[in-house]
C-alpha cells in the first residue's frame, strides 16, 4: 500500500499536539518522542531543527522509540524518514530502547556527505549527554556544525541552487506550450464519488445506503473512505492500480490528502487498499491485515454489501 506509516506515528503526534499545540499546528516534526522523554524541549528542539533544514537544506531529525516490532533499526528508520521527509536530503538518528540499538539513516546527498566517523561523531554527541534533551541538542549542533563545515550556510545553498538552475536552462531544451499544458497537476477536489461500483456489485439499494454510510464517515472523520470496484486492472498490480485511482481522481481530504480506498478487481480476484495522510497513521500494516481478515469471508461468499459495510465500520473505528 502506497506510503504505509508505522503504528507509532499517531502517538507521537498526538503526544507533539499535547506538548504544544500551537507549534504542532505551524512546524515540522524532526523530533519524535515516543517516550517523551525530551518534555518542555520539544518545541525548542524541533525549532532548531527546522532551522538547520531552512539554512542548509539538510534535514537533521532524531527519533526514540519503544521496538521496531522485529523490524529491524535499520528499516525502521528508513520508513519513518520517507513517511516523514519523503525522499528529501538528510538524516535521522534513531534509538530503539526494547532492541538497545540506534542507527543513522542518510537520505539523498546525505549519504555522500556523512561518513562512518561522522556518524560515530553524532552518535557520541547524542550519547555523552546525561538527559535526553540535552543529548538531542548536542546532536543538532553537532550535525550543524558538519553542515557549516562541508556545505556552508544558506548563501552558499543558493549559489549552489543558481548553479544548478543555470546548468538546467543552458543544457535541457525548453518546452514548447501544448507539452506543458499536457503536464497537468493532480486534481485538487475530488473527482468521483466515494464509492465508484464499475463491476456493478451492488443493487440500487446496497449502492445507495453504502455511499451515504461512506460519506457519513469521511465528512465526520476528516478522512475520506472510498470503495471502487473494477472489471479489470488493466496490466497493474491491485496497489498500483489503487495508488493511482486515490491521486489521479483528487481523492483525500486537506493538503495531506487524508484517506483509504478499498479496490476490488472482480476479473483478476484481488484487492488492494491504499493509504494517504492521515489513513496513513490509522492503519498500519497490522491495521490493514485485521481489516482485511474482517471483510474478505464476505467478499470471498459473494457477500459484497456485507464486505462493504463492514469495511467501513472498521474505517470508522480505526479512524
Amino acid at each position: 500500500m502506497k506510503k504505509r506509516f508505522l503504528s507509532m506515528i499517531l502517538s507521537l503526534l498526538l503526544a507533539l499536539s499535547a506538548a504544544s499545540p500551537a507549534f504542532a499546528e505551524e512546524a515540522a516534526l524532526y523530533i519524535i518522542d515516543q517516550k517523551n522523554v525530551v518534555g518542555n524541549a520539544l518545541a525548542q528542539l524541533n525549532q532548531q531543527a527546522e532551522e538547520i533544514k531552512d539554512t542548509y537544506g539538510m534535514v537533521v531529525s532524531w527519533a526514540i522509540v519503544d521496538s521496531t516490532g522485529g523490524t529491524g533499526t535499520a528499516a525502521y528508520a528508513e520508513q519513518i524518514y520517507q513517511a516523514c521527509y519523503g525522499d528529501a536530503d538528510g538524516i535521522l538518528l534513531i534509538f530503539s530502547e526494547e532492541d538497545a540499538e540506534w542507527y543513522l539513516y542518510q537520505s539523498g546527498k546525505a549519504d555522500d556527505l556523512f561518513s562512518s566517523a561522522d556518524e560515530d561523531a553524532l552518535w557520541e554527541a547524542y550519547g555523552d549527554c546525561h538527559y535526553y534533551d540535552d543529548g538531542v541538542e548536542a546532536y543538532l549542533n553537532t550535525a550543524q556544525e558538519m553542515l557549516e563545515a562541508k556545505v556552508g550556510g544558506s548563501s552558499s545553498a543558493a549559489a549552489e541552487t543558481a548553479e544548478s538552475a543555470e546548468t538546467s536552462e543552458e543544457t535541457e531544451p525548453v518546452q514548447e506550450p501544448a507539452e506543458v499544458e499536457t503536464q497537468s497537476a493532480l486534481p485538487s477536489e475530488r473527482l468521483k464519488p466515494l464509492l465508484v461500483d464499475e463491476a456493478d456489485l451492488l443493487d440500487d439499494a446496497e449502492e445507495a445506503e453504502l455511499l451515504n454510510t461512506l460519506e457519513e464517515i469521511s465528512e465526520r472523520q476528516s478522512c475520506d473512505v472510498a470503495v471502487v470496484t473494477i472489471g479489470s486492472l488493466d496490466g497493474k498490480t491491485a496497489e498500483e492500480y489503487a495508488d493511482d485511482y486515490f491521486d489521479d481522481n483528487g481523492y483525500g481530504f486537506g493538503s495531506e490528502k487524508d484517506g483509504l480506498l478499498l479496490l476490488v478487481s472482480m476479473e483478476d480476484r484481488d484487492w488492494s487498499i491504499s493509504t494517504h495522510g492521515f489513513g496513513i497513521t490509522a492503519f498500519t500494516d497490522a491495521g490493514i491485515d485485521y481489516l482485511s481478515e474482517q471483510f474478505r469471508p464476505s467478499l470471498s461468499d459473494g457477500d459484497y454489501s456485507a464486505a462493504f459495510a463492514t469495511y467501513a465500520e472498521l474505517c470508522d473505528d480505526f479512524l
